[in-house]
């Protein structure tokens, strides 16, 4: 085989390979953003009284084009923090630590897979009797690993064509892995009017808005020894309301915003909670259904219904895509699903929940 033709395939197979990694120079997101506290917000994990434990999985479901999965599993734990302060008088302040594990795959084989421990801790203080701050700093590390099945140049034979039991010349230029570390900051705002009792309402609804910033330290995520491919901070914006129409019914309007190396994301949309007449009479949460739609701005629809049973709560969702992708992926687009279960804080009994830094979901 002529050595010109070899050459131009080993440049263009590093070409790929630089590709993929530009490719995943953007953090992975979910649709169901606000059931992914974590990845949203560090500052979230200062909110929750109870300990929670979360799963999210997002697929891809036309994998005729390609495959894509991602998954995260994590926790947050409420902490209680008496010593910080000198009076039993203090305000309702609250600190709570957070736990998350999450794994990318991309590529029909495999080619690329990415693997994320964080660790988040975070403190509320409130600043007046309806009104809190939370900040939060997040930090761990990841692990990204290319797949080995890529077809070299020199592995190709003319009698035989490719064959893989020739060792490729350029092995050892570059690394099947890469481990990075990273951190995150975030603060959050809410107005929280929904925990006091129905005389001590001023609104009939509850805000909240929060701004984070992923991967601060930039870190290098190449996986050549000598070349440096920084992983841009990725900035967030979210808000909503949550509007008590009723006692039975509330809607929460929410919106995202977020910006990666160029890239600008907006997802606005509402969901309703819809509490059923079990759960007014037992005067808490025993079984509520939930429907929202939500508009990826100029790139897909999403449409999510989930329900809560007791401390379990399971949601489901779609994405229908709205831009020219649809032509080239036959209209397929993403499955997501979460799913959450609490487990109350028994020294907290029967006293107010008084979180409402994102959805109820």
């Amino acid at each position: 085989m002529d050595n010109r033709l070899i050459m131009r395939k080993i440049l263009f197979i590093f070409a790929l390979i630089l590709y993929i990694s530009s490719l995943q120079a953007q953090d992975p997101g979910f649709s169901q953003y606000y059931a992914a506290p974590l990845y949203l917000n560090p500052a979230y994990a200062g909110d929750k009284q109870d300990l929670n434990i979360s799963i999210n999985s997002r697929t891809f479901t036309n994998s005729d084009i390609a495959n894509y999965n991602l998954m995260q599993i994590s926790s947050i734990i409420p902490i209680e923090t008496p010593f910080l302060y000198k009076t039993n008088t203090a305000p309702d302040h609250f600190s709570g630590g957070g736990i998350s594990i999450y794994h990318e795959s991309t590529g029909a084989q495999g080619e690329l897979n990415t693997l994320g421990f964080l660790g988040t801790l975070a403190h509320s203080i409130q600043v007046d009797r309806q009104h809190y701050i939370a900040f939060g700093l997040q930090g761990g590390a990841i692990y990204k690993k290319q797949g080995d099945n890529f077809q070299w140049g020199s592995q190709y034979s003319e009698n035989f064509g490719y064959d893989p039991s020739i060792i490729p010349s350029v092995e050892g230029l570059a690394n099947l892995y890469t481990l990075f570390p990273t951190f995150s900051v975030g603060a959050m705002y809410f107005y929280n009017s929904g925990v006091l009792e129905d005389y001590f309402k001023k609104h009939d609804f509850d805000a909240y808005a929060g701004f984070a910033a992923y991967n601060v330290n930039r870190p290098n995520q190449s996986f050549f020894e000598e070349t440096d491919a920084r992983l841009p901070i990725h900035y967030k914006l979210n808000a909503g309301l949550k509007y008590h129409a009723t006692k039975q019914f509330a809607l929460f309007p929410t919106i995202l915003y977020s910006n990666q190396n160029l890239n600008h994301q907006l997802n606005v949309g509402m969901y309703a909670n819809v509490r059923t007449v079990k759960t007014i009479e037992a005067k808490k949460n025993v079984v509520n259904i939930i429907a929202g739609v939500w508009y990826r701005v100029g790139d897909s629809y999403i449409s999510t219904i989930g329900f809560t049973w007791y401390d379990f709560k399971f949601a489901l969702s779609y994405d229908f895509n709205a831009s020219n992708l649809e032509y080239n992926n036959r209209g397929k687009g993403a499955t997501e699903v979460s799913m959450k279960y609490s487990i109350q804080n028994k020294k907290r009994g029967d006293r107010y929940s008084r979180g409402l830094m994102y959805p109820s979901f």
